[in-house]
Formats: structure tokens, C-alpha cells, sequence
């Protein structure tokens, strides 16, 4: 399977808790949340998690190097992958 990164809607990221950590941080949400959803999209297996870490550290660190935030843009329809749970609410 190819991941492509997609972001949720730049509003759902009021909802998101960043915990910092020694050895590095931790995201969550409301589980009921769009941010909570987008968060367990990524965390459903070691590949996700991976890609996701991968990607998300790029576009943070981007960003703060280039005050670029075009990466943030809400694409959250277009780029999103169905999920077994997206299938079983239909």
C-alpha cells in the first residue's frame, strides 16, 4: 500500500494535545473529534505510524525553515483513504 499524508480540516487542530515527552511527544484528541480520528488514522499500524512521524516532522521542520505553510492546507477530503470504520458507518 502507498500512504499519502493527508492533514484534517487547520480548524480540527484547536482540538489536538501535544504532551512532550524525554524521548519524544505524543498527539491526541477527543476520539469523537476530527483531530481524534485523523491521530487514529495514523496510529492503526506500525507502517501509518512510520510514514506518519516521517512526514509530519518534515512538515514541521519545513515550515519553521521556511515559514511555508501551504502543507497545512485543508485537503483533508481529497487526499483522505477510507478506512474499515469509514466503511462500516455507511
Amino acid at each position: 500500500m502507498t500512504l499519502t499524508m493527508w492533514w484534517p480540516h487547520p480548524d480540527a487542530f484547536g482540538d489536538m494535545v501535544v504532551e512532550d515527552w524525554v524521548d519524544g511527544y505524543t498527539l491526541s484528541g477527543p476520539d469523537d473529534s476530527p483531530i481524534g480520528e485523523w491521530i487514529a488514522f495514523w496510529n492503526q499500524s506500525a507502517e501509518h505510524a512510520e510514514f506518519f512521524t516521517q512526514e509530519f516532522v518534515k512538515t514541521l521542520t519545513d515550515h519553521v525553515k521556511n515559514g511555508k505553510t501551504e502543507a497545512f492546507s485543508d485537503r483533508a477530503e481529497n487526499d483522505r483513504v477510507e478506512t474499515q470504520e469509514d466503511k462500516a458507518r455507511k
